[in-house]
């Protein structure tokens, strides 16, 4: 569902806290369905909003989803304001608008 609905159209990431017992943090990688439904398309947990946690976290999800040339990656990223990811967008995804 990620090639088909996130490809070359819209990527919401968000991360909460306090999910666990051990405080990690939980990433969420969301689509929107051509129905305005959203899915969710990845899940992270990670150690912080760090610009590395979140540069790891969207390598690993844009290569496993998008790694072929075939499929475009997202053109539009949607997040909140987070330092570590605000950081890591333009470097991981140099096409997007954020």
């Amino acid at each position: 569902m990620a090639r088909k609905f996130i490809s070359d159209f819209l990527l919401e990431l968000d991360a909460t806290f306090s999910t666990n017992k051990l405080g990690l943090l939980l990433i969420e990688f969301v689509g929107i369905i051509h129905h305005d439904k959203s899915f969710p398309a990845a899940f992270s947990y990670c150690i912080s909003e760090s610009k590395i946690v979140f540069k790891f976290a969207l390598d690993s999800f844009l290569g496993l989803c998008f790694g072929d040339d075939e499929v475009p990656e997202p053109r539009v990223t949607l997040s909140d304001q987070a330092e570590g990811l605000m950081v890591s967008l333009p470097d991981e995804l140099p096409g997007a608008v954020s």
